[in-house]
């Protein structure tokens, strides 16, 4: 009986491989008659096990899908491997409990040489605390899925990166797990393109709509969704030369921040997608360039606070700027979506208060200490300045900056670019008693 068993367990593992078994076959692997096997078989059949027989000459044995899951024989590296997955399981909402429960089961039947393995490994590792990503449900992936392998419509909610509620149809196509969310990738019926779709943002309606007919592709799955989730996020786009190696700099940057390709002349070039605020050049002691013309200005952003040397190459020529009380503020550089420039308060000096007409919002980057006063709508506040602090300053605010004891130095990126015209900034009243900007040296 025992040799039996064990015939019966090696001939349920050679099932379970993604293949058909002839008779013949197995006979030979376990060293038995072909009537031995044909009644091994019909053993598994009873246990539960669908095991499915083709006739002909090309036909053979294979474990098909029953109504009820069996047992199933895993090697020690499907072990492990499984074991890991269910206690690094953590994306999915409303699997953590399952997972537990899946774990405890196969570890209890674990052989103590893999269930070590486990433990070690589970021990002496650790996972790095990133940022925490949206969680997804479990019944909506698998909605999805199903949707995907059935070619059928999806029709669903979603809500935009602005937070805008909006109806689509689409045809999904892949599911994408990538930089700690889920993307769908999907071909939008109304708008006839191809669209990448966060899946948190998703609320699917029941039933499924028509089914269609699959389109191909038209590039790598997992290219479509790194290059639109590294870009939908962000309204700006730069192309910044790094004077560093290429391959450290790819080591060194998350594929999330920018591409890294090979520059055509000095340094390495990085397409940077996306910059959520100036500070997002800095690129922790490799010098950088902005491309994008022929002329270049060279600066120093805020070198006290660790900002770093920069040369700038302008897509135009940096127009003059003048503070609504005549001096000079110093223009550094001018891109395609956005301008630099700086100006410094001695201690205790104040500025102009003043607002804009067109540009839409002013990033301001600060070294030194003082004060900000700043008045949208009916609403007025004063934030404390202090070396390395950003702050933005939407259309139509007006403010007004006062300097410490130590003065202060702002970098000022607006965007769209400085149009340089004499009516953009408009004088306003302020809190405080304003003097006169300093020329800063050129």
């Amino acid at each position: 009986m025992l040799e039996t068993s064990a015939r019966l367990l090696r001939l349920l593992s050679l099932l379970q491989s993604p293949r058909d078994w002839t008779g013949a076959e197995l006979a030979e692997r376990l060293e038995v008659s072909p009537r031995t096997v044909r009644n091994d078989i019909e053993r598994l059949r009873g246990l539960g096990y669908p095991v499915h027989a083709v006739r002909g000459s090309t036909g053979g044995y294979r474990l098909g899908a029953g109504a009820e899951l069996p047992p199933l024989l895993l090697d020690d590296e499907e072990a492990v491997a499984v074991a890991i997955g269910l206690r690094t399981a953590g994306t999915v909402t409303g699997i953590e409990e399952t997972s537990l429960r899946a774990l405890a089961k196969l570890e209890q039947v674990l052989p103590s040489r893999l269930r070590n393995r486990v433990h070690t490994l589970q021990t002496y590792s650790v996972r790095a605390q990133t940022e925490a990503g949206p969680r997804v449900g479990a019944d909506t992936l698998t909605a999805i899925a199903a949707a995907c392998r059935d070619h059928e419509c999806l029709r669903f909610d979603y809500v935009t990166h602005e937070g805008g509620q909006t109806r689509r149809t689409a045809e999904p196509y892949r599911i994408v797990n990538w930089g700690r969310r889920w993307y769908l990738v999907a071909w939008d019926v109304d708008r006839a393109d191809w669209r990448t779709f966060r899946v948190d943002r998703m609320v699917p309606h029941t039933p499924n709509g028509r089914r269609f007919t699959p389109r191909d592709l038209p590039e790598e799955v997992t290219d479509r969704v790194m290059r639109g989730a590294s870009s939908a996020a962000w309204r700006y786009r730069a192309d910044v030369v790094v004077h560093a190696p290429a391959e450290v700099l790819t080591e060194r940057r998350s594929a999330r921040r920018g591409d890294v390709c090979a520059a055509h002349r000095r340094g390495h070039r990085r397409d940077a997608r996306r910059a959520p605020r100036p500070a997002g050049l800095r690129l922790h002691g490799d010098r950088t360039t902005g491309t994008g013309g022929a002329r270049g200005r060279t600066g120093r952003a805020l070198p006290e606070s660790g900002f770093l040397m920069f040369e700038t190459i302008s897509v135009h020529d940096a127009p003059e700027v003048r503070a609504p009380d005549g001096s000079a503020v110093r223009p550094l550089c001018r891109l395609a979506g956005a301008s630099f420039a700086r100006f410094e308060l001695a201690p205790h000096q104040v500025s102009l208060a003043v607002s804009h007409a067109t540009v839409e919002e002013i990033w301001f980057v600060l070294d030194g200490s003082g004060a900000m006063w700043r008045r949208e709508g009916d609403r007025e506040e004063v934030t404390t300045l202090e070396p390395g602090l950003c702050l933005t300053i939407p259309l139509g605010t007006t403010f007004q900056f006062r300097a410490g004891e130590h003065g202060l130095r702002v970098v000022a990126v607006t965007t769209p670019p400085w149009p340089g015209t004499p009516e953009e900034a408009r004088p306003g009243r302020g809190p405080w008693d304003a003097q006169s900007l300093p020329s800063p040296e050129v």
